[in-house]
């Protein structure tokens, strides 16, 4: 998913990360409260937020 950054985001399935790609082609990860982040999206604040298998929702923010 692009975020508002630029940034391509995605989940880690069965981790508990979410990962980036940035413009400039450079990976990073953010390591995540629980286990196995399913879903994205991010708000019109550009907020990202990731669903969790437990139900939770979590909050990130992109920059």
């Amino acid at each position: 998913m692009a975020g508002p950054d630029g940034a391509r985001w995605f989940t880690e399935w069965a981790s508990c990360r979410l990962g980036r790609i940035a413009t400039d082609g450079t990976i990073t990860h953010l390591d995540l409260p629980g286990a196995e982040p399913h879903g994205l999206t991010v708000d019109p604040a550009g907020y990202l937020w990731v669903a969790m298998e437990s139900g939770a929702l979590v909050q990130v923010s992109p920059s």
